[in-house]
């Protein structure tokens, strides 16, 4: 993985993180949506095919109902869900792509020191300037680092990871 990749990562993490607890949300809503329009769909349907009009001109008797039924039973779906379980794929891929980035930066964290996961979640999650970082470094590391030795500590975890 390139640098450039790591630092769009790094720099993405927490909007990465509040998009997918959002869209965590709203495809859990959709799911539950979705199962609750397949239940009611062939009774909704079924409402709405029996016709209480004349005979049909041919003189054969339909079964509208009867014919919903097996339609149903040979897969059909209404256009309606067809259009919202696309749009839940499309969430979960969303969801997965997500949720791999956001496993990278974690997986990521967790191999650094104390010392370099501090510096490099001040600095690239949170935004905060090297010279923001000295200013506080002595409540942070327990000691006075300058910004000359706090980015120094970040070019050696991108020379070594």
């Amino acid at each position: 993985m390139k640098t450039s990749d790591v630092d769009k990562l790094l720099n993405d993490y927490r909007t990465n993180q509040a998009r997918f607890n959002h869209l965590y949300l709203d495809a859990m809503n959709m799911a539950i949506r979705i199962n609750a329009e397949t239940r009611r769909a062939i009774a909704s349907d079924a409402m709405h095919a029996q016709q209480y009009k004349e005979m049909p001109p041919c003189g054969r008797v339909s079964k509208p109902v009867e014919d919903l039924a097996l339609r149903y039973m040979d897969g059909y779906i209404p256009d309606v869900l067809k259009g919202w379980m696309a749009e839940s794929e499309a969430m979960q891929t969303e969801l997965r792509e997500l949720e791999t980035s956001i496993v990278y930066v974690d997986t990521w964290l967790g191999a650094l020191t104390e010392k370099e996961r501090i510096v490099i979640t001040e600095h690239m999650l949170d935004g905060h300037s090297l010279r923001e970082l000295e200013i506080t470094s002595a409540k942070k590391f327990g000691y006075h680092m300058s910004a000359d030795g706090i980015r120094s500590i970040k070019r050696k975890i991108y020379r070594t990871r």
